[in-house]
């Protein structure tokens, strides 16, 4: 069982098909005493055991009415909107307490002490098939059972396509009081891990640690990410090349009065500088409302709440600036090379 969660874990960064086993076999199931002695363990800061299953699930739209949105039975419009076959699909389902994942992120909680006992969180590899939205419009069967969809997360479990349970519910219907999953934290001391390892063999529990697996997830986003850092490069390719075809388009229009000044003896130094100077000027502006404006964006809409480097983000500013001073300078030796080219029967009319 440790090493089909481990692969269930790792899912979306190694999508390698899962072997079939029997989740619900009795050696794989711990007794609730079994997991009390994990509790009283110094040092161990939280057990949070799970029942796994994985089994063939039914999705549905049910019925509501038009106007309204109000689920049938809840007005007396005559609009009714019939229950709509979403699919069916074999997923993984996690029975666990209200109390396992306080802190993950939903779309609008996770299951609470206020919620029905045939409530379900579905992953997010379900949206759009299985489960809809609105969420209170959806229903998944199980073995018979309707619940209803309270919310969504994003999970790495079996890559997203798990729906979460109170584990009594499950316990309930499969008929048993045990578990199959026994999620430890310590609080890092070699005295505590040693115990909890001790009482695993004692008990012929299979044993592993998280880190490996968070570490897979983590190389995975950063592989991810690095696909996504090609959009700003790209971004700020296309403004150099917006802006260096703008400061071209000004110097063509002024060509003339930059070869009349030439042969009125302006030396090409001087050329130079004025190009350059007139160019700067755009660029300036480009850059004072252009980065602050990126960043604000960045961290309102792209990332809220980010944890910055302060380093990453002087480099990145930085880049982004040494990258449109150099258009300037660049659209700025390119025609004060081409004046020197140029001579008063040049001049265009």
């Amino acid at each position: 069982m440790v090493n089909q969660y481990s692969l269930l874990a790792k899912s979306y960064s190694d999508p390698a098909p899962l072997p079939r086993i029997d989740y619900l076999n009795s050696s794989y199931m711990m007794t609730p005493q079994l997991v009390d002695v994990f509790r009283t363990v110094p040092g161990v800061r939280g057990v949070d055991a799970r029942l796994l299953d994985y089994d063939n699930v039914t999705g549905y739209v049910k019925a509501h009415f038009a106007n309204s949105g109000d689920l049938s039975g809840e007005t007396a419009s005559p609009e009714i909107i019939p229950q709509a076959y979403t699919g069916a699909a074999a997923v993984l389902i996690v029975g666990v307490t209200n109390e396992t994942i306080p802190d993950w992120v939903t779309s609008d909680g996770f299951l609470g002490n206020t919620d029905s006992n045939f409530t379900m969180v579905a992953g997010d590899s379900l949206l759009g098939g299985l489960v809809r939205e609105p969420f209170n419009f959806s229903r998944i069967d199980w073995i018979g059972r309707p619940f209803d969809v309270k919310s969504a997360l994003v999970d790495p479990l079996n890559a997203g396509r798990v729906l979460y349970a109170p584990i009594q519910t499950l316990q309930n219907i499969i008929g048993t009081n045990g578990t199959n999953i026994l999620l430890v934290r310590t609080d890092g001391s070699q005295a505590a891990l040693s115990t909890v390892q001790q009482l695993a063999a004692q008990n012929g529990l299979a044993y592993a640690s998280e880190a490996p697996l968070l570490s897979a997830n983590l190389a995975y986003l950063d592989s991810v990410w690095s696909y996504m850092f090609l959009l700003p490069i790209l971004t700020l390719a296309l403004t150099c090349g917006i802006l260096l075809s703008y400061l071209t388009t000004g110097f063509s229009r002024r060509f003339n009065d930059y070869v009349a000044l030439r042969v009125l003896g302006a030396k090409p130094r001087y050329m130079l500088g004025l190009l350059f100077w007139e160019g700067f000027g755009t660029v300036g502006i480009c850059t004072l409302i252009g980065l602050p404006a990126a960043l604000v964006f960045s961290l309102v809409f792209l990332f809220p709440n980010a944890s910055i480097d302060n380093f990453t983000l002087g480099l990145s500013a930085a880049a982004s600036a040494i990258a449109i001073v150099s258009v300037g300078l660049v659209s700025a030796v390119f025609y004060s090379r081409k004046l020197r080219m140029t001579t008063v029967k040049d001049l265009k009319s």
